[in-house]
């Protein structure tokens, strides 16, 4: 039996700093604004960018295939920390995209109707002189030409851009990407639905399409079968606690063994209830505006000018230096793979970790800059995030049987060193600065030590020594800094000196 939220260790604090700025920015606004967890806005914000970029491109992996810029999702939080109005304020460009192509579905749909009532008219009329002629025996090659060349003249009828699907059978979702758009979202902040229903019966179908591969569903009921060359599917699923374990202690194992829950990047917030501030709060406009216009602009670009999906899809590249960086990467996973390191029992999504990132990365270079290649530092970035979601998921799934001393307190410790680190504006914190200031029962020197040894062990942070100063680096994924490295020691050694009279 999975265990409760309550029994789970603490979250840890999510890696915002890393996080590209347009999408950063619209982080912190709607986390401001409704005070939900920003692990969980987050997660919803890279689903958004996933999806208006998902019919523009696909991600070269280096010495690999080509992927989709296709993230999906899975929030586990409880009832009223602001799932749903975090979803709203993230996907409202995606709404009003969505609504104002279906007001120009609707004209064009009138403007088909009577063009092809008119044009039925007319292939009544040749049918009607091919009939006489054919009666009287005369020459048929006149009105046969006519006829013909009246079919290949039949108005088209306008394409229906259908990006959301709330509530479908796999069957109408299927349909929708054959008949309507082939690039599309699932989004479900109710998933018990989800999972109990239809759909999560069909993962094995759904799980075809994470990867790039076309669709194609012949049944005896449809005149001709469903094929899609190139659809793009996005899955935004959010669900409370309580039901995801009972589906998980009923088929949690079966998702698993097909790969369904690797192929998500899973958020379990804390509930901050009782610890929000309820006060009024005060925005730049731009910082939201930014995320949304970007979106917007994304999805125009996915259209072509006479209105129909992108074929030709933009191919997003490594650079030389990404390229070598992300082979190291997956060779430091497959070693974690083996018995007894840190990724042995969540081999599932560690086989995917790689995939994932090189996603991550697409997204995150393409929505920020526009680049078709992925730099170095945007991959550092992706990889911060993507060691975050690891993490995440082995603390879901994989909850540990005892939980020693030192884990609870590195899970104390951590979000405290961001906060410590915030107030000094500085990366870089000096262990003797945390010793002297930090939570009153780790000030004991050998039981800090362990703390830090399992946060250092986890990723989230990396120790340097500089003479005999001891530094803590937050940010571990990214390059050095050496101007904040050197105002941490200035700012240590200057604290230290005592002024002589």
């Amino acid at each position: 039996m999975k265990p409760s939220n309550s029994s789970l260790p603490r979250q840890s604090y999510f890696p915002m700093l890393t996080l590209p700025k347009k999408l950063q920015s619209a982080v912190c606004a709607t986390q401001a604004l409704i005070q939900a967890p920003d692990s969980m806005v987050a997660t919803l914000g890279i689903a958004v960018m996933s999806e208006a970029l998902q019919g523009l491109g696909s991600v070269q992996i280096p010495n690999g295939p080509l992927c989709p810029l296709s993230n999906w999702v899975l929030i586990i939080a409880d009832t009223g920390v602001g799932k749903t109005p975090s979803l709203n304020m993230m996907r409202k460009p995606l709404v009003e995209f969505e609504n104002a192509r279906h007001r120009q579905y609707e004209q064009a749909m009138a403007d088909f109707q009577a063009e092809h009532r008119a044009w039925d008219l007319e292939r009544a009329e040749y049918e009607q002189a091919l009939r006489k002629v054919v009666r009287k025996g005369g020459d048929m090659h006149a009105c046969k030409q006519r006829l013909t060349q009246h079919m290949a003249e039949e108005p088209k009828r306008p394409g229906k851009t259908m990006l959301t699907y709330q509530d479908a059978t796999p069957e109408a979702f299927c349909q929708g990407l054959c008949d309507h758009w082939p690039n599309a979202s699932l989004v479900n902040d109710e998933a018990a639905s989800y999972f109990n229903g239809h759909m999560g019966q069909a993962m094995a179908m759904l799980n075809q399409r994470w990867e790039i591969q076309s669709l194609s569903i012949e049944r005896v009921s449809r005149d001709k079968p469903m094929f899609v060359q190139d659809p793009r599917v996005a899955l935004i699923l959010a669900i409370q606690p309580g039901p995801f374990e009972r589906y998980m202690e009923r088929s949690g194992q079966e998702a698993r063994e097909l790969g369904a829950m690797s192929r998500f990047l899973v958020c379990r917030p804390d509930n901050n209830q009782g610890d929000r501030y309820v006060g009024p709060i005060e925005i730049d406009p731009q910082e939201l505006s930014g995320f949304h216009d970007r979106v917007t602009q994304c999805l125009q670009d996915s259209i072509t000018a006479d209105g129909e999906p992108l074929l030709e899809k933009r191919v997003l590249t490594f650079s030389p230096e990404a390229a070598r960086r992300y082979h190291q990467i997956r060779e430091q996973i497959e070693v974690a793979m083996r018995p007894g390191q840190s990724l042995a029992n969540v081999k599932d999504y560690a086989a995917k970790t790689p995939r994932h990132l090189a996603r991550l990365a697409g997204v995150f270079e393409y929505f920020e800059s526009g680049h078709t290649i992925i730099s170095l530092d945007m991959l550092e970035r992706a990889y911060a995030v993507m060691t975050w979601y690891i993490n995440e998921y082995i603390r879901v799934f994989v909850p540990p049987p005892e939980y020693p001393q030192e884990q609870q307190d590195a899970d104390r410790l951590q979000p405290w060193l961001h906060q410590f680190a915030q107030k000094r504006c500085n990366r870089y914190l000096v262990k003797n600065d945390i010793r002297k200031h930090v939570l009153s029962e780790l000030r004991d020197k050998a039981r800090l030590e362990r703390a830090l040894g399992v946060l250092r062990q986890r990723g989230w942070i990396k120790e340097w020594l500089v003479g005999k100063i001891g530094l803590i680096d937050m940010m571990p994924n990214l390059y050095g800094d050496p101007v904040a490295l050197n105002m941490a020691l200035n700012t240590y050694r200057t604290s230290r000196c005592k002024p002589t009279f």
